[in-house]
């Protein structure tokens, strides 16, 4: 999965559908949907069931965006970590990792 698939997946996880998606992030409708198949095809799943018109996440997609998640608050946290350097460059630095068990 590239980094770009992951912001789109992203995206219509937390939008509810992929034309919010694609408006949210600034993309045309169809590429967005053009980038989730490539992404599906990448992955070898499914990602989405299409359902009368609406995406729904499968089981994979759930599992996978839970991780989406924790990677996104990462982002922040790092986005926060270099605004904290910005302002006082001679601020301490702590950085503090967890692994699950089994992941």
């Amino acid at each position: 999965m590239k980094l770009r698939h992951l912001e789109i997946f992203y995206a219509v996880m937390t939008c509810g559908s992929l034309s919010r998606a694609a408006e949210a992030l600034n993309i045309s409708q169809p590429a967005a949907s053009k980038a989730l198949k490539s992404a599906e095809m990448r992955l070898g799943f499914t990602l989405f069931q299409r359902v009368r018109g609406k995406l729904l996440p499968t089981s994979e997609a759930i599992t996978l965006f839970e991780k989406a998640q924790s990677i996104y608050q990462d982002l922040d946290n790092l986005r926060l970590l270099a605004d904290n350097l910005a302002r006082d460059p001679r601020a301490k630095i702590t950085l503090g990792w967890s692994a699950k068990p089994g992941g």
